[in-house]
């Protein structure tokens, strides 16, 4: 299911596990030994690139699609990196700004 979700571009060596959220799959690009617990939660509109062996915790939730302070009808986006090896804890929340 992975592998269709992210047009081919998942490693065998990543493990999402379920049930996980990702709105744009295919502006999200996850490098190889990538483990997601339950509750991933991604809105990567805005492009997001998970290095090499970065592990998350349960809920944790990546947004790269915000509104402008100042007129909420406008959406304005960013990219996410998250490099090489990195721990990400459980219920961390990082939303562009």
């Amino acid at each position: 299911m992975e592998r269709e979700l992210f047009n081919g571009n998942f490693d065998a060596t990543n493990f999402l596990t379920p049930p996980f959220q990702i709105d744009c799959a295919c502006r999200m690009f996850l490098g190889k030994n990538v483990f997601a617990n339950h509750g991933l939660t991604v809105m990567s509109v805005g492009t997001i690139t998970v290095e090499d062996g970065v592990m998350f915790g349960s809920e944790v939730g990546l947004f790269t699609v915000n509104h402008e302070p100042k007129n909420i009808r406008v959406i304005m986006t960013k990219e996410i990196l998250i490099k090489k090896n990195a721990w990400i804890g459980a219920r961390v929340i990082k939303i562009i700004e």
